[in-house]
């Protein structure tokens, strides 16, 4: 990795937080939220860094034109989202750092309201603001909740959505509480403790590598909180649709299936994630024909023997 052209000479941060944004294909939307990132800045309570994983568009004349006032780290290769997010882990001197991503704004007040609640809360290792996600009809809020679970992949695929009704919406404005789980989009950590933690496993090129990370700082008796005070915005999925348009659940159908079936087999063992989705290899088809024949809306019954079935991400 090496670092773009010297930033110009600045006084020692105030911040106690640290903003670290992996770009890739980033062009349409990192304008948006270097602006947003930089009235952070001016108002003193964050730093930024920025690394970008060898994007092949215009991304980086647009970092070398508006991100004079972070630190740039150029990459040589697409090395994914979190071992990107762990280039700039290590790079932050601040206690907290938070990782977005490219299509994400926040505004100083939100800044303010997570270090005051870190600041506060010592047993908190992770945590995530109110999220609003999308835009026009398709504009919600993103919700948090419990950890994956290997039930999980067979209830949703027999349409059950076991996985959602155990998540909770962040509310602006309510009071902040206790969860297992909160979206990669917008996360909070304790800079020490994920850097003890190793910060992202290396493993996961894209997706379920928050899960994992929330489930080991769960393990190290840290909490993780909600924190609905803090409010930002995420458009969400642009990098995704500009890399490919096979997507499951606003995913990378290739990059989501690998990743869930090493979390899974991570933490609740080979067999138990094997059979999961052997499983869901047979129901989930079964289950769209269903909906097809009963004139439901539904997807092509067979496209799920498209993507992979029981594969690892590649090793580091």
């Amino acid at each position: 990795m090496t670092t773009s052209t010297p930033q110009p000479a600045q006084l020692p941060s105030r911040a106690k937080l640290t903003g670290v944004i992996v770009t890739y294909k980033s062009s349409k939307t990192i304008s948006d939220a270097l602006a947003s990132a930089k009235k952070c800045v001016d108002a003193g309570v964050l730093d930024l860094i920025i690394v970008d994983n060898a994007s092949p568009d215009n991304t980086r004349e647009i970092l070398a034109r508006e991100a004079t006032f972070a630190k740039v780290i150029l990459g040589d290769g697409n090395i994914g989202f979190g071992r990107g997010c762990n280039v700039g882990l290590a790079a932050a001197t601040t206690p907290y750092v938070v990782f977005f991503n490219p299509d994400a704004q926040m505004e100083p007040d939100a800044v303010r309201a997570i270090v005051d609640f870190m600041d506060t809360h010592d047993r908190c290792g992770i945590c995530g603001p109110a999220i609003r996600s999308g835009e026009g009809s398709d504009a919600h809020i993103q919700a948090v909740g419990a950890l994956p679970r290997v039930s999980d992949v067979l209830g949703d695929a027999l349409g059950l959505h076991s996985s959602h009704k155990r998540r909770q919406q962040v509310i602006p404005g309510t009071a902040a509480f206790r969860t297992d789980w909160v979206s990669g989009s917008m996360l909070v950590g304790r800079t020490q403790l994920l850097n003890k933690l190793g910060g992202f496993d290396p493993r996961y090129f894209l997706y379920w590598e928050e899960a994992d990370l929330c489930r080991r700082v769960l393990n190290e008796g840290y909490e993780i909180w909600a924190v609905p005070q803090a409010v930002v915005s995420h458009i969400g999925g642009v990098s995704a649709a500009e890399e490919s348009d096979d997507r499951i659940k606003g995913c990378i159908a290739k990059f989501y299936y690998e990743s869930r079936y090493y979390y899974m087999r991570k933490h609740f063992g080979t067999v138990p994630a094997t059979l999961a989705e052997l499983t869901e290899v047979v129901a989930l088809p079964a289950y769209e024909t269903l909906r097809k024949l009963t004139g439901r809306k539904h997807q092509p019954p067979l496209r799920r023997w498209g993507h992979p079935i029981l594969q690892l991400p590649k090793p580091v």
